[in-house]
C-alpha cells in the first residue's frame, strides 16, 4: 500500500497522531490528507444557535458563552514549547513539512475540484478519520475502497458521540470499529473491532481519551493487514441502533452519575473553596504584580505515581483529572524538563510565567498507557523514575501488596525506550523500591549502583537522576545523599513537599505529591504555594 488518502473534518491531536503513526507503519507510502473546512456564514451560524437553543433550553446560553471564552483563552494563552519538547512531532506545522504528506484544504469534500484532485492522486485506500458523512463520489475513488474509524461497537452503537451512550446505558465495555464505508451511516462490513472495559471510576472524558489511543492503534493495524493482504471483512448482523448528539441536560445527568467527589464535609469544602478562590484569584495576582521584576523565582516540581480509573487513593489520579491538570499548567506555567533544572538551564529572560516540572515515581504501566498520550498532546516534558528490578516483571510493589492485596502491572523496557525516544527523561528509583533510610547501607549502595548501570545499559543514557523511594524527611539521610553523589547520579529528588527557590539543591530537589483528593481548585492552589 503506497498511496493513501485520509479524509477528515478535524485535524485534532488524535487525527494528527494517527497520521504520523501511519507514516511509521508504512515507511514508503505517500499520504494525501484532505481536510474539510466548510465556509461559515452569519445566516448558518444564527440558524444553528436557534436550533441548539430549542434543543437544550437555557443551558445553551452559559454553555456557548463558556465555549467562546475558552476558545479565546486557548488562542491567547497557548503554551508554546520549543521543538525539542515531546509531542511536537505531532504538531500540524511539523506534519505539513513532512515530504510524504500532501495536504488539501477544501470547503467541500464533494466538489468537482476536490474529487478530481483525489482521483489524480490515485489512492489505493481511503481512510476516514473524524470525517463528515461521505458520499459515494469520494469514498469509492480509492482502489480498495475507504475504511472508517468509528469509536463505538457497531451495529449496536452507530452514530455519536464516542462513549456517551455506552455509559448512559451502563455498558461494561466500550470499543472501536474499523469498517468499510458505504452509503449508510456506520453500516459497512467490519474489518476490526476491539473493546476495553469501563473501569470502576471511569468518566466520559477518560473513556474518550482511551478510545482515541485505541482508535489510532486499530487504524494502523487495519492498514497493515490490508497492505499485507491478510484482512477479512465481516458483514454486520442485526438491526443495530444509531445514536445522535445528546442534549446538555443529558450530559449533566451523566456527569452527576459518574462524578466521584472528595471526602470533605459540605461545610469544610465550602470554607476551603472560598479561601482557595481568594488565594488563586486575588492573592496570587497581587503577589505576581509585586514580584514581576524580581530576580528571584520558584520552581514547583509535581510528583505523580499512577494515572488510571481503576483506583482512587493517595497515589492515584484519574485520567480526566490528569488531563485537566496538564491543560492548566500548559497555559499558566513555563514547563521545564528535569534535565533543564539539573543543568541550571532556567530561561530567565522575557519569562513572566512561573516554573514547573512534572515527574512520576515507581514505573506503573498506566504511566505509559494513560499519562504519556496526554503529555504528548500538550507537549509537556516529564521524568519517570523507575525501580529497575520491577520493570518487565509481574510481581508487584510491596506497598501495593500490603494496601491493595494485589500487584499492579508495570512498564517494560520497550515502553521506556519508546518514552525516551519521545524525549521523556528516565531516572532511577532504586532496584526494588528499597527504603534507603532503614535498609542496610551496603544493600542501598548495591541497589543504587545496579539501578544506574541498568538504565545506562538498557537505554543508552550517560546521565542518570535519582528519586528517593518514599522520599519523606525521615527517609533521607546525609550518608545516602553522599552515596548518590559518589556513585555518579547528577541529582536527587525528595518527596516531602515544598517549592524550590533560585538557590535549589540539585541533590534535594523538592516535590509536591498530587493525588485524586485534589479538586481542580485545590490543585491550582497547591502548585501556587497553598
Amino acid at each position: 500500500m503506497q498511496r493513501l488518502t485520509i479524509l477528515t473534518g478535524d485535524l485534532n491531536f488524535p487525527v494528527r497522531k494517527g497520521i504520523a503513526q501511519l507514516l511509521e507503519t508504512l515507511p514508503h507510502a505517500t499520504i494525501q490528507v484532505v481536510i474539510h473546512k466548510p465556509k461559515k456564514n452569519l445566516k448558518t451560524l444564527f440558524r444553528n444557535q436557534i436550533i441548539n437553543f430549542r434543543k437544550n433550553g437555557w443551558r445553551w446560553i452559559p454553555y456557548q458563552t463558556t465555549d467562546i471564552i475558552n476558545r479565546f483563552l486557548a488562542t491567547s494563552q497557548a503554551y508554546s514549547s520549543n521543538h525539542e519538547r515531546p509531542g511536537t512531532q505531532y504538531d500540524e506545522i511539523t506534519l505539513r513539512s513532512e515530504e510524504r504528506l500532501i495536504f488539501l484544504d477544501t470547503n467541500d469534500l464533494h466538489s468537482q475540484s476536490t474529487l478530481e484532485t483525489v482521483r489524480s492522486f490515485s489512492p489505493e485506500l481511503g481512510i476516514a478519520l473524524a470525517a463528515p458523512i461521505l458520499k459515494e463520489s469520494i469514498f469509492s475513488i480509492p482502489k480498495n475502497g475507504t475504511i472508517n474509524l468509528h469509536k463505538g461497537m457497531v451495529p449496536h452503537y452507530r452514530g455519536m458521540p464516542p462513549g456517551f451512550w455506552e455509559l448512559w446505558n451502563q455498558e461494561k465495555k466500550v470499543g472501536c470499529t474499523i469498517h468499510k464505508v458505504n452509503s449508510k451511516l456506520d453500516c459497512g462490513d467490519i474489518l476490526l473491532q476491539e473493546q476495553i472495559p469501563v473501569r470502576k471510576f471511569s468518566t466520559l472524558r477518560g473513556i474518550q481519551l482511551t478510545l482515541d489511543e485505541l482508535g489510532i492503534r486499530l487504524t494502523c493495524k487495519a492498514v497493515k493487514q490490508i497492505t499485507d493482504n491478510t484482512h477479512t471483512y465481516t458483514k454486520q448482523s442485526g438491526k443495530g441502533t444509531t445514536y445522535r448528539k445528546p442534549t446538555l441536560k443529558q450530559y449533566s445527568e451523566l456527569n452527576k452519575r459518574y462524578c466521584i467527589t472528595q471526602t470533605d464535609t459540605f461545610l469544610r469544602k465550602a470554607i476551603k473553596s472560598t479561601l482557595q478562590l481568594f488565594y488563586t484569584n486575588i492573592y496570587i495576582a497581587l503577589r505576581n504584580m509585586v514580584s514581576i521584576n524580581n530576580s528571584n523565582y520558584e520552581i514547583c516540581v509535581l510528583l505523580y505515581h499512577r494515572v488510571n480509573d481503576d483506583l482512587r487513593d493517595s497515589v492515584t489520579v484519574g485520567i480526566e483529572q490528569f488531563e485537566r491538570h496538564m491543560i492548566y499548567i500548559a497555559k499558566h506555567y513555563h514547563i521545564l524538563s528535569i534535565d533543564e533544572i539539573m543543568n541550571g538551564a532556567i530561561p530567565h529572560k522575557n519569562n513572566k510565567k512561573p516554573y514547573l516540572a512534572v515527574t512520576f515515581d515507581d514505573g506503573y504501566l498506566d504511566n505509559y498507557e494513560n499519562a504519556v498520550p496526554i503529555l504528548l498532546k500538550h507537549k509537556i516534558p516529564a521524568a519517570f523514575f523507575v525501580s529497575t528490578g520491577m520493570i518487565g516483571e509481574q510481581r508487584g510493589f510491596q506497598h501495593d501488596l500490603d494496601k491493595l492485596g494485589t500487584a499492579l502491572p508495570n512498564m517494560t523496557w520497550d515502553n521506556l525506550q519508546e518514552m525516551k525516544d519521545y524525549g521523556f527523561t528516565i531516572g532511577s528509583h532504586t532496584v526494588s523500591h528499597i527504603n534507603c533510610a532503614s535498609a542496610n547501607i551496603e544493600s542501598v549502595k548495591d541497589e543504587l549502583i545496579e539501578s544506574k548501570r541498568t538504565i545506562e545499559a538498557k537505554l543508552g543514557q550517560k546521565e542518570v537522576i535519582f528519586a528517593y523511594p518514599f522520599g519523606g524527611r525521615t527517609d533521607i539521610n546525609e550518608t545516602v545523599v553522599k552515596l548518590v553523589q559518589e556513585i555518579g547520579y547528577i541529582g536527587c529528588l525528595s518527596a516531602y513537599g515544598g517549592t524550590n527557590d533560585k538557590y535549589y539543591d540539585r541533590y534535594n530537589l523538592l516535590r509536591k505529591g498530587i493525588d485524586f483528593n485534589f479538586s481542580q481548585l485545590s490543585f491550582i492552589s497547591k502548585i501556587h504555594g497553598w
